[in-house]
């Protein structure tokens, strides 16, 4: 399982279009921030830091959205040996399917991971350019949400891949997710932007809650700071406009639901796509 796991990555880090297009979305979403959302998130706001809360929401944002694209263009591989046949060729070999399986399942662990962990190296690299400082616990704690997060992400894109046989298909799967995954996480705008509908489905949205991790550990010192002394209500309202928590049927959420979400869709995801494998096998 590690060998095939191993040339997995080989295969993956080989392609530096495979590579890039995984990093695409992230280039996108850093693009866009910097380009247009940047001065119209702090232009209106009359309180000192409100750029630096703005530029750590965004950073953290995009952090959140990387185990996706990541995790996906990593699974390309089994759909491009499902498709070009050599799948049908490991299977006469001494590989188990299920060592198969788990070298794909590892390898996309492996990639989603490290290439969310550099682009947190670089997003830490823009704060401290910046001029904001986040304590090295903070990226300790992001590390933690990161592996979570990317277990996650890594379950939604196995279960879809299991549903597809086509590497054309996948790739437009994968542009839709792509394209949409910004949005259906609040990344690209503040969620109170949003008509309360909208608001719900991405408080419903299992990366969302990596998205609301992330920014609760990102943002947790500047909102101390520059909310000192603010009305709870106002702060409230704050953090649920910009989608540091999220209200689900008038509940609020807090760091212990978006982990089990996390957690419990890794668990159902995993799950579902182990059944659907099972049932090509025997099919």
């Amino acid at each position: 399982m590690l060998t095939f796991a191993k040339r997995n990555l080989m295969v993956f880090f080989r392609d530096r279009a495979a590579v890039f297009f995984s990093l695409l979305t992230i280039l996108i979403a850093i693009s866009i921030y910097a380009f247009f959302t940047r001065n119209l998130m702090a232009s209106g706001a009359d309180w000192d830091g409100a750029q630096q809360l703005a530029d750590l929401w965004a950073m953290s944002g995009i952090v959140s959205i990387m185990p996706v694209t990541t995790t996906m263009g990593a699974f390309a591989i089994m759909i491009s040996d499902r498709y070009t046949g050599v799948f049908k060729d490991f299977y006469t070999s001494p590989i188990s399917r299920t060592a198969l399986t788990g070298g794909y399942i590892l390898s996309a662990l492996a990639i989603g991971f490290g290439l969310t962990v550099f682009g947190l190296a670089a997003v830490a690299a823009i704060i401290a350019a910046l001029g904001i400082g986040l304590a090295a616990a903070d990226y300790v704690l992001a590390m933690g949400v990161i592996l979570l997060t990317t277990v996650t992400a890594a379950s939604i894109m196995l279960f879809v891949a299991s549903l597809i046989g086509s590497l054309r298909a996948y790739s437009s799967v994968a542009t839709l997710i792509g394209t949409f995954v910004g949005f259906l996480t609040g990344v690209y705008m503040p969620i109170g932007m949003f008509p309360d509908t909208v608001r719900t489905i991405i408080g419903v949205f299992p990366i969302s809650h990596a998205t609301s991790l992330l920014r609760q550990i990102f943002m947790r010192d500047a909102i101390i700071d520059i909310f000192e002394g603010a009305p709870d209500r106002m702060i409230e309202e704050f953090m649920l406009d910009m989608g540091v928590f999220y209200e689900i049927g008038g509940t609020l959420t807090n760091a212990a639901v978006s982990v089990a979400v996390l957690a419990v869709t890794a668990v159902v995801f995993f799950g579902l796509s182990l059944i659907r494998i099972s049932k090509k096998r025997t099919g």
